[in-house]
């Protein structure tokens, strides 16, 4: 298919500028004899997380700008593909919190079931591996390529290398980038497909 990719720029909140600021300032006081109290690898790893959501930092804060609008796009996209029942994929890296009080593929499927989306045309792939269930893969993929499952949420590793699911795939959006360009490249292999019955897709970048 024709790769159509539109990227989305997003304006931080105040929360998030904040957070960046006290990164910044943590980085520039490291203390390199005490590297258990603070490092740079947690550092960046807070810095990430605060980018995708603030709830996965704190489940009380703000869901985020980035978060809010993608949960408009794909919306409109479920919205307008309805009579040919296409499909999106949602790629995150980061989804939990971690005292586990916040689930961001979850909270995002509650929101869109708000607005309106049946809740059987969602599913949360990370579901299966938390309650032992792998061997269902394929049968959520087949929903999947078969239109009943429209919209799935995942991880690179979760929906990577070897998934087959791009029969009415028609959008894909990238909630956060990957820590390699060989994983990027997995994640679009799902739409970038032979089998695909879409002449255009779409890939989101937010």
């Amino acid at each position: 298919p024709k790769v159509r990719r539109i990227a989305i720029p997003i304006q931080p909140s105040q929360r998030q500028i904040e957070k960046a600021h006290e990164l910044q300032h943590r980085y520039e006081n490291l203390d390199p004899s005490d590297p258990k109290t603070d490092n740079a690898l947690k550092i960046t790893h807070e810095g990430r997380q605060m980018a995708l959501s603030p709830k996965l930092l704190n489940p009380d804060d703000e869901l985020g700008p980035k978060i809010e609008r993608a949960i408009e796009e794909i919306y409109k996209i479920w919205e307008a593909t309805k009579e040919q029942r296409l499909t999106q994929v949602v790629f995150a890296e980061h989804y939990l919190s971690s005292d586990k009080r916040f689930h961001l593929f979850r909270e995002m499927m509650a929101r869109l079931e708000a607005m309106g989306v049946p809740r059987e045309e969602m599913f949360d792939i990370t579901i299966l591996k938390e309650k032992g269930e792998e061997d269902k893969r394929q049968q959520i993929f087949r929903a999947f390529n078969e239109g009943k499952i429209r919209i799935l949420f995942g991880t690179t590793q979760s929906l990577g290398e070897g998934v087959n699911i791009q029969r009415r795939l028609y959008a894909l959006h990238h909630l956060d980038p990957t820590y390699k360009p060989a994983e990027l490249i997995q994640r679009e292999g799902r739409i970038i497909r032979q089998g695909n019955m879409n002449e255009e897709v779409l890939i989101y970048t937010y």
